[in-house]
């Protein structure tokens, strides 16, 4: 947790490159506590040759001159994200000649590849002794070259955007994406910090059952929340990894019956729907435009929320609708809040289509309208998670996959009067 959120706020707003990398080689060094880091890029010296010129460096926890060297036999053949690369040899004779480094053991390297898969770099570590726990630092590695790999790929875009002109627009575009990746990378983990989380849960039950007796009632407390700690920790890698599989899936729009969306996510609640004693009405529902499987996880977010939200003590009701609406620049509505007052709401639509415009609305907790947009964003909550369980992504995903169907979502709610979603679709992509 500390290294997410520490991780995301030092590098997801945008730095001048070398500002960034030098923040970046010093940051890991201070995570892990080894003597020399860096990152490179591949460059061609005037032969041809392909070399590694290093951008940042830092030895013994300090910004080193930068260096040149060959990255040995088939570097540039890897083509796995997930393997990190041996200790290249003609790297050792250049550390050798440098008066400031000892002689090296350790080391941990990755390559950096581009959006093709090309290796465009290296990201690694060295040590004078061997590394210890190099599972946890290559972990660690893995995603922090993901993040390098995005700052060289906006690099190369920026070179080209000024050396030509040629489909300017278009680079823009690019470039536009890779720093809207770049807000939300941190928020994005590996399945690598998964498995530790494993060997957490599985050693501390292990202990549990066969040291039990040899605990005290303290030290079990301990090694429980431990456990759940691990297990909080491992559901919000699941939907950090759902978030990111809502912008790179495969996406195919089928004609969906919406009613048949809604019927199977309610059978999926069942028994949380028959435990809260709760309704869930629906007018006519339509067919849809949409893709089937991101959309019924947008329905089971919603209603799920609702569920989650819900007053003490009073059974949940949770209305779903839908009409079909012209696309027009604006499209203003009256609303009918829980508590029997009316609003006007506009929307601004994004073209001249027909939209189905559905809702989702409850009577539950409601929040403040001044969260209206802050409920979207990832890791954004507005109740202990002590209160209400939860990693605060289920909206971000469902905004998420809105955008992948061009649409649009709003939030209306007041604090326990109850909140709602409006969601528009075009009827076709």
């Amino acid at each position: 947790k500390r290294f997410l959120t520490e991780f995301s706020e030092r590098f997801s707003a945008y730095k001048p490159h070398l500002e960034f990398f030098n923040s970046l080689v010093k940051y890991i060094a201070d995570l892990t506590a080894l003597e020399y880091v860096f990152v490179g890029k591949v460059v061609a010296t005037d032969s041809g040759q392909l070399m590694i010129r290093t951008i940042s460096f830092t030895a013994l926890g300090k910004l080193a001159e930068n260096i040149q060297f060959l990255p040995g036999s088939g570097f540039y053949e890897q083509v796995s994200p997930d393997a990190h690369y041996d200790f290249p040899s003609q790297l050792m004779e250049v550390i050798r000649e440098h008066p400031a480094f000892d002689v090296l053991t350790g080391f941990i390297g990755f390559p950096l590849f581009d959006a093709k898969g090309k290796v465009q770099g290296m990201l690694a570590v060295m040590h004078s002794k061997e590394i210890e726990d190099p599972e946890s630092v290559a972990s660690v590695l893995r995603i922090v070259a993901g993040r390098a790999e995005i700052e060289l790929e906006r690099i190369h875009y920026e070179e080209q955007l000024e050396q030509t002109n040629i489909s300017l627009e278009e680079k823009i575009t690019e470039l536009g994406k890779k720093n809207k990746e770049l807000q939300s990378f941190a928020y994005v983990s590996s399945h690598d910090l998964q498995e530790p989380l494993r060997k957490i849960h599985s050693f501390a039950l292990r202990i549990l059952d066969k040291e039990n007796d040899n605990l005290s009632e303290t030290g079990k407390d301990y090694f429980r929340r431990m456990q759940l700690a691990a297990q909080r920790m491992q559901q919000l890698i699941e939907d950090l990894l759902l978030y990111s599989r809502t912008s790179t899936s495969e996406r195919k729009f089928e004609d969906t019956d919406l009613q048949k969306i809604v019927d199977e996510v309610t059978a999926e609640l069942r028994e949380t729907i028959r435990e809260k004693h709760a309704t869930i009405r629906t007018g006519e529902l339509c067919n849809v435009h949409v893709i089937p499987f991101q959309f019924r996880q947008l329905i089971n977010n919603l209603i799920s929320n609702a569920l989650k939200f819900s007053k003490p003590g009073q059974p949940p009701l949770i209305e779903i609708s839908n009409e079909m609406v012209d696309g027009i620049k604006e499209h203003t509505e009256l609303l009918s809040l829980k508590d029997g007052t009316e609003t006007l709401r506009t929307v601004r639509m994004k073209s001249a289509e027909r939209y189905c415009h559905i809702t989702v609305s409850d009577n539950g907790i409601g929040f403040e309208a001044e969260y209206k947009d802050r409920i979207f964003e990832v890791f954004q909550r507005l109740h202990g998670k002590s209160e209400y369980p939860g990693t605060g992504i289920g909206l971000a995903i469902v905004k998420k996959i809105v955008e992948n169907h061009n649409g649009i979502i709003t939030a209306t709610a007041e604090l326990d009067k109850g909140a709602r979603f409006d969601i528009y679709i075009p009827q076709s992509i």
